[in-house]
């Protein structure tokens, strides 16, 4: 019973993500291009009566839902301050160099033994920019979900991803991703500790 509650709640969190969320949370840099400024209810109107405009506007293609995705559902749940932490603990665990603390780094060192990225991931992918490459993974990961997931990060590091995804496979990623959320929260759980 409880795990029908459980599977209810994250079946009523995905729908409202997929309906409004994805744009009611985007980064400030999307905004230009969305309705925030205006009242809730003004907002929850314009979901129910021209949800496809905002779709147009954002240039996402009509698409079904999709089954739910509890990992993009606790990506969605994080700060944008968080996010960024994610991408740069997901770019250090594949070898780029980041501003991560040393404790982090040492983790994502060990990771980096067991998942074995360099054997797997195209050569050159954080040549260039440790965020742009761990978004590239992220849209590789959810190719179907991009055209929304996107909005939750800046849209100037966005712009750096291919419009055609890296064909990965997910047995590949999903551990990177989910090892990389898991140590995020448990930072944030310590912070929240300690505060407490």
């Amino acid at each position: 019973m409880e795990t029908q509650a459980i599977d209810r709640d994250v079946a009523l969190a995905w729908l409202a993500w997929w309906q409004s969320g994805y744009w009611q949370q985007a980064d400030a840099s999307w905004h230009p291009l969305l309705p925030v400024e205006l009242p809730h209810a003004a907002q929850q109107a314009l979901v129910r009566q021209h949800a496809r405009t905002i779709e147009r506007a954002l240039a996402i293609p009509a698409a079904a839902l999709c089954p739910p995705q509890p990992l993009v559902l606790a990506i969605t749940a994080l700060s944008a301050a968080e996010r960024q932490d994610l991408l740069a603990l997901v770019a250090e665990i594949c070898g780029a160099e980041t501003d991560l603390p040393a404790g982090l780094k040492i983790w994502a060192r060990r990771l980096t033994k067991g998942l074995r990225p360099g054997s797997w991931l195209p050569e050159g992918l954080y040549q260039t920019n440790g965020v742009t490459g761990s978004l590239r993974l992220l849209q590789a990961l959810y190719p179907d979900l991009w055209p929304r997931l996107r909005l939750l990060f800046a849209q100037p590091s966005v712009n750096g991803c291919d419009s055609v995804p890296l064909t990965m496979p997910a047995q590949r990623l999903r551990p990177l991703w989910e090892a990389a959320l898991w140590q995020l929260q448990q930072q944030s759980a310590q912070r929240s500790h300690v505060e407490d």
